[in-house]
């Protein structure tokens, strides 16, 4: 079944999310910096049972940045209470990983009639001094540098996250079992830290902090915590089952193998979760002047941003090869504001486009434009390009009725970049 993705606003945050499936509702909360796409082969699995969904915490992925007064866990459990009840939740359960799994504990603490069940899983128990000691430098500064040397950070970082925990204690006591992930997992877990920021940090300082038995042992809400061998929190989860656990929560080994992982999770929340009642998402109109969203085709679907504030014809901006839409948004609302009414769209496999399988003929992703257009109402517009492509020369002929031309620097074609396991195709893509 396919995955579907929206943004929604909530009180003036704008919130990404992923659903899929029917029946009853079954919510994904993330690790951080992480975003809901690491749960996408899970929400595939999940959604032959269940109404599947999995929202971007704030700041991560491409839902917006709360603001600073959002600092625990306590913040964002009221936060996610005013997005449950926007999508239409009343009653549910909550499968959390790591953040997401404080995050739950905090909902359910917070809003208990609201949970039908609660999984838990990379969850444990710090001590007071576990916790400073892991704090002192679990969190380094990753603002984005000129010389690009955040970048060999980030790498050091997401390697380190499978050979210690914490990954800064480089300490025999704290080196994990298992094997590393592939160059391609690493890559993509280093553009989620991208992605987030230099406020990476925000949810996941909350979640160390949250790491308690005591709220664990407070819950009233039924619930399973996941004692999975292959975690890098595993001694940490020993400790909360040590300091023990409530009556109505349970605790179940989970195989350290991915595929026997999720085949054992899926068993437990199909078997546990059986009465809750199913409902349909409601899924709030977009603001129709400006905003970003999803037009799906067949082969994936194309992201978009769009400002049509202004009463002239919008201009389609084809942004060039090496760049992608979010990149050319900022640059014109740094240079127009609500100035300029465009639209500009990610191409596949750029940007949040997904990647179609194969490269898209330049006539093919013309009329997918114009599909795009016309979808939001304009059926003349006009077009900018970095050059006149063939690309520009069929949307012209699609429904363009002059043409606008922005000068842009000639640069020399971009070579292949390669994953290296050193990390070293971050810095080469930033030179």
């Amino acid at each position: 079944m396919r995955i579907q993705k929206k943004f929604i606003d909530v009180n003036g945050q704008c919130i990404h999310y992923r659903f899929c499936g029917t029946g009853m509702p079954l919510v994904l909360l993330h690790a951080s910096p992480m975003s809901s796409k690491r749960f996408e082969p899970l929400m595939h699995l999940l959604s032959a049972d269940f109404l599947v969904i999995a929202p971007d915490s704030p700041g991560y992925g491409l839902s917006q940045p709360l603001s600073d007064q959002f600092s625990d866990m306590k913040s964002y459990a009221d936060f996610w209470d005013q997005f449950f009840t926007t999508i239409g939740l009343e009653k549910f359960s909550i499968y959390g990983d790591a953040t997401g799994a404080q995050m739950a504990i905090r909902y359910g603490l917070e809003y208990p009639e609201k949970v039908d069940y609660l999984y838990l899983d990379n969850a444990g128990h710090f001590t007071e001094d576990q916790k400073t000691r892991l704090l002192e430098s679990y969190f380094p500064d990753l603002s984005p540098q000129a010389d690009g040397s955040h970048l060999k950070k980030i790498w050091e970082i997401t390697t380190g996250l499978f050979e210690y925990f914490p990954w800064c204690l480089r300490e025999e006591e704290f080196k994990l079992s298992g094997s590393a992930p592939s160059t391609q997992t690493l890559n993509d877990i280093a553009k989620d830290y991208l992605l987030a920021g230099a406020d990476y940090d925000r949810a996941h300082r909350a979640a160390f902090d949250h790491q308690r038995s005591a709220y664990v042992q407070l819950l009233s809400t039924k619930g399973i915590l996941f004692d999975w061998k292959g975690s890098p929190l595993e001694s940490f989860t020993k400790q909360l089952i040590e300091e023990g656990l409530p009556d109505n929560m349970g605790c179940i080994e989970i195989p350290e193998e991915r595929e026997a992982r999720f085949t054992k999770m899926i068993e437990i929340i199909t078997s546990t979760y059986t009465n809750g009642k199913a409902v349909n998402l409601k899924h709030a109109s977009p603001n129709k002047k400006k905003g970003q969203a999803y037009y799906a085709f067949e082969r994936g679907d194309l992201h978009y941003f769009y400002n049509l504030n202004s009463e002239e014809k919008p201009l389609l901006i084809l942004h060039p090869n090496r760049s992608s839409a979010a990149v050319i948004k900022a640059q014109l609302d740094k240079k127009f504001g609500d100035d300029l009414s465009y639209v500009v769209v990610s191409r596949p496999g750029h940007g949040n486009s997904d990647f179609f399988g194969s490269a898209v003929p330049e006539e093919q992703f013309a009329d997918m434009l114009h599909k795009i257009m016309v979808n939001l109402n304009f059926l003349w517009y006009n077009v900018s390009a970095p050059d006149r492509s063939e690309l520009a020369n069929y949307l012209i002929d699609e429904g363009a009725i002059d043409w606008v031309e922005f000068p842009v620097e000639k640069k020399e074609p971009l070579g292949a970049i390669i994953l290296s396991e050193d990390g070293t195709h971050l810095t080469k893509a930033w030179n």
